[in-house]
């Protein structure tokens, strides 16, 4: 159940992300782990940071994300110094092939966020 409510909403952010501007780009890719910046303006904004996972995970079998609100911070390459560790707000895995589709936040930092999806450096 948990999967299908997680698929439905990062669809309907893929639908729904068409007409903005976007706010965050791939800073660098690693094989299937991409590397994005968001704007910091945007740096506390689940929804916006679930559009660009989702953006950049579209079409794709595997796929892993790390975000960052900072250039200088967000890395070019696993593996990742501590400091990039320290401040990374998300991570998005997905494979399609076994329905995994999960974006943690890093805890604390999102208003109204479950425990369930936050991680800790």
């Amino acid at each position: 159940m948990r999967k299908l409510v997680v698929l439905a909403l990062l669809s309907a952010l893929v639908a729904c992300g068409g007409s903005e501007p976007k706010v965050w780009r791939v800073v660098a890719k690693q094989g299937d782990f991409h590397f994005v910046e968001i704007d910091e303006r945007f740096a506390g904004n689940a929804d916006v940071i679930g559009r660009a996972v989702a953006d950049v995970c579209k079409e794709k079998r595997f796929c892993f994300v790390g975000v960052w609100s900072s250039k200088d911070r967000t890395p070019s390459a696993l593996p990742m110094s501590d400091d990039a560790v320290a401040t990374q707000l998300a991570s998005y895995r997905q494979n399609i092939s076994t329905g995994l589709q999960k974006l943690m936040l890093k805890c604390g930092r999102f208003a109204g966020q479950d425990e369930s999806t936050c991680f800790s450096d």
